[in-house]
């Protein structure tokens, strides 16, 4: 393959051959080589045509390869007239299409997305629920399936994909109906709305992602790399078609796009705020509007409100002779709570480089994912209510040393204790629960508690405070503890 390629270049470089650009003098594209397949470029006219025949029988005949004509198709441009088109499909002896179809599972469109294109996505989901009986599993098998395989089915293709909201709301409403065993037969009603199912599970949730904010999360993975990797040649394509000369634009909106490109518009905003500079010469970065301290965002928003004419302050202007930063021009124009992280910034120097972009919230400041998805979804990711940390840590306590004993016998499923099977049962799937033993001479409240329902006719007794006789006993337990 590699002779292969050196021809094409070959043929390139002598005017032989015609390649695509996608802006005058941009980069030129002849061919693409990934493991045994190949996608090549060029004018479509017939001299192209017989050009790109001749280099690919040479190379049959010097390789004892031959291109597969079955195998083989050719897409050209809407503007290509068809009987240019009927022309160079006989010269070459290839398959015409209106697109190429799948490539490694994932489309291959030119047109805008629809959102019939992403049907095959949903049919995969429910080819796998078909090989799947919801009555036979708990529900804690339903959710493990769920999180395990319906969850990771979408996440390879909205790597590239931007998927429209119907169809994200149609992939978590067969995960939800799975979760709670709802089938067309016997339809069943969520007992849980999804925003809490999401939730992580310190938070109370099972831990599930929203869809939509996966797929926005992995987009501005995207825009990273096209912010943060000039030189790849997917980037240099996506600048030079839309013209995108600045490192980090303030928006990249276009009337007519690729599905892509439409893509990283809409999560571009997030993406700047996700975003900072790492500073090297500091040409490259506006003192007060970028975000260069990841920890605090644009400077702007921390100036005094008494200073005027905040927008004409640059580097030079608040760095001493040596280089360094000058605290007393900075204090006089930021509030005290923003000098230390300023300060905390390496100030630019003429020796340190080119600014560079990297990730705000990480120290190691490449991309992740996670942080990615937790500011895609703030109104799902809630404050965090303490009391869950308590109940995923859950510790419960006996006094009882023969209850611990039969739970830990190898042979507690044939106990004849039915209570003690099912708590067994219950505390193997409970991940998060300790069961202690603890001495009765330290647990004097609870068996103070015990007699005062013992002496009552209630089954359920409410108490606001602590019964008087139960303060001593506190004070005791809590001294016994200590020891």
């Amino acid at each position: 393959m590699d002779r292969l390629g050196h021809s094409i270049t070959d043929a390139v470089n002598s005017g032989d051959w015609t390649p695509f650009r996608f802006a005058r003098n941009g980069t030129a594209l002849s061919h693409l080589f990934f493991a045994d397949d190949l996608v090549l470029y060029a004018k479509a006219d017939t001299e192209q045509a017989r050009r790109i025949a001749n280099i690919l029988n040479l190379f049959g005949a010097s390789s004892g390869h031959r291109v597969s004509s079955r195998k083989s198709q050719i897409l050209f441009s809407s503007n290509t007239p068809s009987h240019i088109q009927q022309e160079i499909g006989d010269i070459l002896g290839f398959q015409r299409v209106e697109n190429f179809g799948r490539y490694l599972g994932v489309p291959v469109l030119s047109n805008r997305l629809r959102c019939s294109d992403f049907d095959f996505i949903l049919d995969n989901l429910r080819k796998k629920l078909n090989g799947w009986s919801s009555r036979s599993l708990s529900m804690a098998g339903r959710i493990t399936l769920a999180k395990a395989v319906l969850s990771a089915i979408p996440v390879y293709y909205m790597q590239t994909m931007m998927f429209p909201k119907r169809v994200c709301h149609a992939i978590e409403g067969i995960i939800r109906r799975f979760i709670w065993g709802s089938t067309l037969a016997a339809p069943k009603v969520s007992l849980v709305n999804w925003e809490s199912i999401c939730q992580p599970i310190q938070r109370g949730g099972l831990g599930f992602r929203n869809v939509y904010s996966q797929n926005q999360a992995f987009i501005q993975k995207l825009g990273f790399l096209f912010i943060s990797n000039p030189q790849a040649l997917w980037v240099r394509c996506l600048r030079e078609k839309y013209r995108i000369h600045d490192a980090m634009p303030s928006s990249i909106a276009q009337n007519s796009c690729s599905s892509l490109w439409r893509a990283l518009s809409k999560v571009w905003e997030a993406l700047l705020s996700n975003v900072a500079w790492s500073l090297g010469n500091g040409h490259s970065v506006n003192f007060l509007t970028d975000i260069w301290v990841p920890a605090l965002g644009p400077l702007r928003d921390y100036a005094r409100d008494s200073l005027d004419a905040t927008n004409h302050v640059s580097f030079d202007s608040v760095l001493t002779a040596n280089g360094d930063w000058d605290v007393a021009k900075l204090a006089q124009i930021f509030t005290e709570d923003a000098l230390p992280y300023i300060i905390g910034v390496k100030p630019p120097s003429p020796q340190g480089g080119s600014d560079r972009c990297i990730w705000r919230w990480t120290n190691h400041h490449g991309f992740e994912l996670k942080s990615a998805y937790d500011r895609c979804a703030p109104l799902i990711l809630e404050e965090t209510d303490p009391i869950w940390n308590q109940i995923w840590k859950l510790q419960i306590q006996t006094d009882c040393k023969r209850v611990l004993e039969l739970l830990h016998d190898t042979n507690v499923d044939s106990c004849p204790i039915s209570l003690v099977r099912s708590i067994h049962q219950f505390w193997r799937r409970a991940w998060y629960v300790d069961l202690i033993w603890v001495p009765r001479s330290s647990n004097q409240a609870a068996d103070s508690m015990a007699r005062i329902a013992n002496c009552s006719s209630f089954d359920l007794l409410f108490f606001s405070d602590p019964p008087a006789q139960l303060h001593d006993v506190l004070t005791t337990d809590a001294l016994v503890l200590s020891l």
